[in-house]
């Protein structure tokens, strides 16, 4: 996977498909301004590091049954739950554990979890049951969190489709495969340039596809050099939290009740042993 969006991170760096060679840009929105996704209390950022999976299509003229919605267009996307926090750019080979399937503005969007091969609990992570057994409530939040992300924004929650059920290990594999597939179809020019939406497909390293340009190319040349900025504070606006009204936040009542209850029980307790004593 490429790393776009560091976990705990809000700014909202994506590949750009419409720019030649495809760089990751800070995404801004319809007026301008750069886009940030919301801190939705206790989270900051994204719960995972956040990328995609190169040579990947989400063909936006395939119909996915289940939701009958059709891709997004983009690469798949990959929530990595590893310890170490990524940086933006940064490749990472990954162990597929699972995934969901968002519904996003009317469109198919596969969110895959997976683990970076080198993380502390990299061998002992094979499937979803790993990720509730080594990360408990992991999945859950995480699934709420892709609900909920873009109600400040929007007004009104995502859907997830299958009932917001998890895909295993095995189908979320055939769903990368599967959009390899459709990259391929884009790359080798089956894909008419008319239907592909305004995607730059030129490659370095596809052999025998039209649109392979050499480092001297103009497509290449036309990349600019690295330029790192000083950091600076994005400001309170962006920094700021995000609460929920109670029926989406990520602990429902009915939890706290019962924590309220747990708590109460400790008073008492300690009431009486020092009572006691």
């Amino acid at each position: 996977m490429v790393v776009e969006i560091p976990r705990w991170d809000n700014a909202k760096l994506e590949t750009t498909k419409e720019v030649p060679m495809n760089p990751i840009k800070h995404d801004k929105n319809k007026d301008g301004s750069l886009r940030y996704v919301p801190n939705l209390f206790p989270i900051h950022g994204y719960p995972g590091n956040y990328g995609m999976i190169p040579k990947t299509w989400e063909n936006p003229y395939v119909l996915t049954k289940s939701t009958g919605t059709y891709g997004d267009n983009d690469p798949i996307d990959v929530l990595e739950l590893g310890c170490e926090v990524g940086y933006p750019g940064q490749i990472k080979q990954v162990k597929v554990l699972g995934g969901l399937i968002l519904v996003d503005e009317g469109k198919t969007d596969w969110k895959i979890f997976t683990i970076d091969i080198r993380d502390p609990l990299a061998s002992s992570m094979n499937d979803l049951n790993d990720i509730e057994a080594q990360y408990p409530g992991f999945v859950e939040v995480v699934r709420k969190w892709y609900t909920v992300y873009k109600i400040p924004k929007t007004g009104k929650p995502n859907t997830l489709g299958l009932d917001g059920k998890c895909i295993d290990k095995d189908e979320a594999t055939k769903k990368i495969l599967e959009m390899h597939e459709y990259w391929k179809m884009l790359i080798n020019g089956t894909i008419a340039e008319a239907d592909a939406k305004g995607i730059q497909r030129f490659t370095m390293t596809t052999v025998g596809s039209p649109y392979q340009v050499g480092p001297s190319s103009p497509q290449v040349q036309s990349v600019p050099e690295a330029d790192p900025q000083p950091y600076t504070k994005p400001g309170v606006t962006v920094e700021k939290w995000t609460y929920l009204p109670a029926e989406w936040q990520f602990v429902d009542k009915e939890a706290k009740d019962d924590d309220n209850d747990i708590l109460e029980s400790l008073h008492i307790s300690n009431v009486l042993k020092s009572a006691l004593d």
